[in-house]
């Protein structure tokens, strides 16, 4: 028998080797596949003795039992990840919102520079500063006119945009956020890559417990096969019997003349 890090590797490498086409999704809600997940296990251990006979392989069941419990693990991790990421990306937007009308007015008092007087280097200066800077890109274009602005302080004491004056101070507080908003931009990517890794595993152990399914079933279709009552009560599942229920009653009343 395998031991519990041999199949948490095998099932690793199951994983690893699903392509997305190959993703399976149930008809139904993921705490409603976990419990149907669990009561066909459940079911299935009861039933051993027949699976067995119908050559069903037995040792394949450590390591079904592993994908339930590594699908509730990836749930939760899920439901997780989507409440953490939020918190993270609004805080990020509002601090660039910010950021934007600081940028704005570094933009207005560099503007005053390159124009009085005019000298080709400093409009030069300027110029790679501003170019192909979006907002994206915000944060480090504050830090770049910054620096700029610090070079020419009689010409940036001239103007005050917005009634802000923009001295030592100022600069200062203004790269001091830029500074913090690239290392919070950071954050927001990194847990960007992580909810969709979350999101990525639990498809992946999605589709291999209703592969599992898939393979109990089989068995058991064929251990019952003189019993269709039995396997029906105890394999097809009951949402879809629901679901089949429902959509029975409502073609019968749409076809009502």
């Amino acid at each position: 028998m395998n031991t519990s890090r041999e199949i948490d590797k095998e099932i690793e490498e199951e994983m690893a080797a699903l392509i997305s086409k190959e993703f399976r999704r149930p008809s139904m809600r993921i705490d409603e596949f976990l419990d149907e997940y669990s009561a066909l296990l459940q079911q299935a251990k009861k039933d051993k003795t027949e699976l067995v006979a119908a050559q069903f392989d037995w040792s394949l069941m450590p390591k079904y039992d592993r994908y339930l419990a590594l699908l509730f693990l990836a749930a939760a991790e899920t439901v997780n990840a989507e409440l953490a990421m939020p918190e993270i990306k609004k805080e990020y937007d509002e601090r660039l919102e910010t950021l934007l009308f600081n940028l704005s007015v570094l933009r207005e008092v560099a503007m005053h520079i390159v124009s009085n007087p005019k000298n080709d280097d400093v409009i030069n200066s300027y110029n790679r500063i501003i170019e192909n800077r979006g907002k994206a890109n915000a944060a480090t274009t504050v830090v770049d006119l910054v620096a700029f602005i610090r070079d020419y302080p009689t010409e940036a004491a001239q103007i005050c945009p917005a009634g802000i004056r923009v001295d030592e101070c100022y600069l200062d507080e203004v790269k001091q956020r830029a500074l913090t908003l690239i290392k919070m931009k950071g954050s927001v990517v990194i847990g960007a890559k992580e909810v969709s890794a979350v999101y990525s595993r639990k498809k992946r152990l999605l589709t291999l417990s209703m592969r599992a399914t898939a393979h109990i079933k089989k068995y058991a279709r064929i251990a019952f096969v003189k019993n269709r009552k039995y396997y029906v009560d105890n394999y097809v599942s009951k949402v879809r019997r629901r679901q089949s229920i429902r959509y029975s009653q409502n073609k019968t009343v749409t076809n009502v003349p």
